[in-house]
């Protein structure tokens, strides 16, 4: 290492500084070492990541003032190994089924976690801080354990050399070698700039790179097609008034998307603008989204100006984002690819059909970014199966395939999207008809999606998913059960207040649908036959209690209470199994988190789904996964839904080496009991703790083991915390330090302080259980 010290390596620093190579991945079942050299140089930085996995997870090893750690899937952080600023440090790690051993020098520290890896970057820049240090890394070793002959065998190997470049080993010794310019990758053939591919089989990179120019012979005949009424439809319904203003505004350089205020930009565009430093924005802007303002304006005013300023617009990202190196990271994002290329078909369309029709160049432009997305979009790399954005992949293909029949492999991408699509709709719901992605609102926007997919279908005479008649019918039913009596979601998940739900007609063919309407038009608690106090999804991991006093008929004074505890897909994930959440008297007391904004690096937004800021029992300090675990997923277990004993109960096993089992029991409409208990599957913790959040316009008293609130409506509620434990009870409303808590989102870029009830359960044996009896007292029985 001596000789080490005399060069400087090659030096790291910044939020955009690193390299990016093969990818090398583990199991969480196997065993591999990993070996760095470094200096981290810099005291300003506190964090840097520099060997990990880039992307949109982030994992990877981070400094963190002056200690090594890992940071998990989740977000979590373990390891904690102190190191010594400006020395050059040789780490080992060692990775067992589970069990980490960090080792500098003679000093180790172990941990266990289990944890599917992949490595694939090297650098900082992971995390995205504006002031990450500076770090030079020497040389990087990655062992895998052989199982017949117990030693470990060198699969990939760096030596990184300030001014000599990175020279790279492959599994079987060969060297490979390439230059390290700003930190991106120069080949010494080429000597041209490009990002090497963390999958060698995306074949749709190239096609992003340079903007394609084919001048295509059926131009005019497309163009003078008769008018196509199916995609005609698709749009009409955005031809609005509201979105016309918005077109106006375009003109002088105004922009307006959903959630967000009103924005000033350049006329000349560079498509790298971002004024909100928000993905959200981005990816409303990068879809092109701003082009339905201009159709409507075009359409309520019979102005071709508006018509003229869609056509530089789509010109200008067509000139700005085929490059080695995009514009925005949202440019080719999985999702705004798929919605950009529904902007170009509809600007297409419309624009072809008007009186002064579209011009050649424009046309011409407009074919070729058609066609290179279908190109990009049918790539199974690029695709992302089994999401609702791999839904709308899916749809935009087939819509594209059918419109431009005369592209090359328009028959082969129809065919592609229409199977894409069978399996999309078949996985994208349980069969109990519930949304996977983990947010009510997913689960009214797939049904919309689903709705408008088959009126399209229909329109144009295409195939029919007639077999998915069932689903539609059980996705119906579950929407009505999920429907508070106020018409709202449950604030789960990533769901917030924007959401509305419509009254879906056009699904009146369906047996659920007047089941659906008397939840969503009824004033009393008398629903339907099928509505029983208690329904249980168990596939789906949900349960819904509604139900009212005995005679009562208006839906405020009707009680719903839902309880969420399975993990069907990480898309919208919270760490929110076992939440329960209780709306009664018309007004919210037990709520949730919400979702914020789609940063995973804000810290609020990481607050806002992680245990903390759901009703639910954790293990503090204890790591989180969001990996799916087939052998111990979360799980409704049991239930009982007949007679006066009405209960349910789930296990979580979302903390590692923890199981923990909540039961529910419905005692009246306005009580009920909550019994948690916590199994240590290895090491033992002396206490685990309960969170319960409440609106703000709540009072709060806590006397011993029992919590008062009270509302300023004159209703209450109390919580009386049993078992043999010593409990320590605090409120908190709206902290930042030095931990968050007390914080919600109800709607999109939003935040606002709640009461959040922290209980710390101290078992005085070996027994970790504890119970929560809650009522609610109206007004009227006090």
């Amino acid at each position: 290492m001596a000789n080490r010290e005399a060069n400087k390596g090659l030096k790291f620093s910044g939020p955009d500084s690193f390299a990016c190579y093969q990818v090398q991945e583990f199991t969480d079942d196997s065993s591999w070492t990993l070996t760095i050299e470094f200096i981290n140089l810099s005291k300003k930085g506190t964090v840097n990541f520099f060997f990990g996995e880039r992307g949109t997870r982030y994992q990877g090893f981070v400094c963190i003032k002056n200690k090594i750690y890992y940071k998990l899937l989740g977000g979590e952080y373990i390891g904690g190994l102190p190191y010594n600023h400006n020395h050059l440090i040789r780490l080992v790690v060692t990775y067992k089924s589970g069990t980490w051993v960090f080792a500098i020098d003679d000093r180790e520290l172990s941990c266990f976690a289990k944890q599917h890896v992949k490595f694939n970057a090297i650098g900082s820049g992971f995390a995205g801080f504006e002031h990450e240090g500076e770090t030079n890394i020497y040389f990087v070793k990655i062992a895998s354990l052989n199982k017949e002959t117990l030693e470990y065998i060198d699969i990939a190997q760096w030596d990184l050399i300030e001014n000599k470049g990175c020279i790279a080993f492959d599994k079987s010794g060969k060297q490979l070698h390439a230059l390290l310019v700003n930190t991106m990758w120069i080949t010494q053939e080429t000597m041209t700039t490009t990002v090497p591919n963390r999958n060698e089989k995306a074949l749709w990179k190239p096609y992003t790179h340079t903007k394609p120019k084919k001048n295509y012979d059926f131009l005019n005949l497309a163009i003078e097609k008769p008018a196509n009424n199916g995609i005609y439809s698709m749009l009409k319904p955005d031809l609005t008034q509201s979105n016309a203003e918005k077109g106006k505004k375009l003109l002088l350089g105004i922009y307006s998307f959903n959630r967000f205020d009103d924005v000033q930009l350049p006329l000349a565009l560079n498509w790298n603008e971002d004024p909100y430093n928000n993905r959200s924005w981005q990816w409303q802007f990068q879809q092109l989204a701003c082009s339905v303002g201009l159709m409507a304006a075009s359409h309520m005013t019979g102005d071709n100006t508006y018509n003229d300023k869609l056509e530089e617009i789509l010109l200008s990202w067509y000139r700005k984002s085929y490059c080695p190196k995009p514009p925005s990271v949202m440019s080719w994002h999985d999702h705004t690819t798929a919605l950009r290329l529904r902007s170009l078909i509809f600007s297409w369309e419309y624009l072809r059909l008007t009186k002064k029709g579209i011009s050649i160049l424009c046309a011409n432009a407009l074919l070729n970014m058609i066609e290179s997305h279908c190109i990009i979009l049918s790539d199974d790399s690029f695709y992302s199966k089994h999401t609702n954005h791999g839904f709308d992949q899916s749809l935009f293909l087939y819509l594209a395939s059918i419109t431009f029949p005369e592209f090359e492999h328009a028959s082969t991408w129809k065919n592609l999207a229409f199977d894409r699509l069978l399996s999309e709709i078949s996985i994208a719901f349980t069969s109990e008809g519930m949304h996977v992605e983990n947010s009510p609102s997913y689960q009214v926007e797939m049904l919309k999606r689903v709705q408008s997919t088959l009126k399209l279908f229909s329109r144009l005479g295409q195939q029919q998913f007639s077999h998915f008649d069932k689903l539609v019918n059980s996705a119906l039913k579950v929407l009505a059960i999920l429907m508070r009596p106020d018409r709202q979601l449950p604030l789960l998940g990533d769901t917030d207040l924007g959401t509305t739900v419509p009254s879906f007609k056009g699904y009146e063919n369906y047996p659920n649908y007047q089941f659906f309407q008397e939840t969503y038009q009824s004033t009393s608690s008398e629903l339907t036959s099928d509505f029983t106090p208690l329904i249980v999804l168990p596939e789906s991991g949900y349960a819904v209690y509604r139900a009212g006093e005995q005679g009562s008929s208006k839906s405020s004074e009707l009680t719903h209470i839902i309880f969420k505890c399975g993990f069907l897909s990480t898309y919208h994930r919270h760490d929110d199994d076992l939440n329960i959440l209780i709306y009664a008297l018309g007004e919210d007391w037990l709520i949730d988190g919400g979702i914020y904004q789609y940063d995973e690096k804000n810290k609020y937004r990481h607050y806002l789904r992680s245990a903390k800021a759901h009703n639910v029992p954790l293990i503090e300090n204890c790591v989180v996964s969001r990996k799916i675990n087939h052998l111990n997923r979360s799980k409704i277990v049991s239930f009982n839904t007949e007679n006066n004993d009405i209960w349910v109960e789930g296990e979580s096993f979302i903390h590692e080496g923890v199981k923990i089992s909540r039961k529910i029991e419905f005692v009246e409409f306005n009580q009920i009991v909550i019994s948690d208990s916590v199994d240590f599957l290895r090491n033992s913790m002396s206490f685990y703790t309960i969170m319960f959040h409440l609106p703000i316009n709540k009072t709060i008293i806590v006397q011993n083991n029992e919590v008062m609130i009270s509302s300023p409506s004159g209703h209450k509620m109390t919580m009386l915390f049993t078992g043999d434990f010593d409990a320590i009870i605090e409120v908190f409303s709206g902290q930042s330090e030095p931990e968050i808590l007390g914080w919600q989102s109800l709607r999109f870029r939003d935040l606002q302080a709640v009461h959040s009830i922290r209980c710390r359960i101290h078992p005085k044996g070996e027994d970790y259980r504890s119970s929560v009896n809650i009522k609610i007292h109206p007004k009227s029985q006090q």
